[in-house]
């Protein structure tokens, strides 16, 4: 079991859950705001409960935003929002929300994704002030769910060089034990120093991972930010894991009770 050390990130709320920000993110959209949680607990049959909305409302100070959330199922399909129109009902089966504000309209809205060990994305535009979460899992990177989001963005007219991405706390190196099935989904350079060896075992580095499609989509290391802190092993001075964890609860035996919640949007 890892040590606690501070979260990486400007931390928004120490009290639980933790919420952390991007110092990429923080200040480079005006009026688009975000943050990373820490553990919420999960209420049956709801995907964004109603602690994690007052959590995204206390965290941005906007009393009731409207929230787009996704049934995520693993993939790499994207989907669009545009603020000023209704977010779409019932939830999208997607991983990923492209969203942007019409500024005339003062439409304030945000988008968020669950994960629980999976890599949570969160990005900007600076020029167009448009934003985007996803929900990137072994199986959504596989599957170029970053690299589809940024060809999107392109397509939509977003300067690839406005572009600012977070990913943030997920499974590291540390923990995440894979197995040949999965690393053969991926092309080679994506795996260059992401797997590390350890006698029979084979770790990967998601994020890294993550980071590398994103240079290949050519996005400079300076555009690129990870929040180094892995939800599976972590835990805080009192002996708690502040972050939810699905691998953790595996080894454990237990279901896992909770999920970590990302969020970004136009606070206007």
């Amino acid at each position: 079991m890892a040590s606690w050390t501070p979260p990486p990130g400007k931390t928004v709320s120490a009290d639980p859950p933790l919420v952390i920000q991007s110092p990429l993110l923080q200040h480079w959209v005006p009026g688009v705001a975000h943050g990373f949680s820490g553990a919420l607990a999960k209420s049956a049959g709801v995907p964004f409960n109603p602690p994690a909305q007052r959590l995204v409302a206390g965290a941005l100070g906007i009393p009731d935003p409207p929230v787009l959330t996704l049934e995520q199922v693993h993939g790499a399909a994207v989907v669009n929002w545009a603020l000023e129109n209704p977010r779409p009902q019932p939830d999208p089966q997607a991983d990923g929300v492209l969203a942007w504000p019409r500024k005339s309209s003062g439409q304030r809205g945000f988008t968020a994704v669950r994960t629980a060990d999976c890599v949570p994305i969160l990005a900007a535009c600076r020029a167009t002030s448009s934003f985007a979460a996803v929900h990137a899992g072994w199986r959504g990177a596989a599957a170029n769910i970053l690299p589809t989001l940024l060809r999107r963005w392109k397509h939509l007219g977003s300067p690839p060089g406005e572009l600012r991405l977070a990913l943030g706390p997920s499974i590291g190196p540390c923990c995440f034990e894979v197995q040949e099935d999965c690393l053969s989904q991926f092309p080679s350079r994506n795996l260059v120093n992401n797997v590390r060896n350890q006698g029979n075992s084979r770790f990967l580095d998601l994020p890294g991972v993550l980071y590398a499609q994103a240079r290949d989509a050519g996005l400079a290391q300076n555009q690129i930010e990870i929040l180094r802190v892995c939800t599976c092993c972590k835990t805080n001075p009192e002996g708690h894991h502040p972050y939810a964890s699905h691998r953790r609860c595996t080894r454990q035996g237990v279901e896992n009770p909770a999920f970590n919640a990302s969020f970004i949007g136009w606070a206007g």
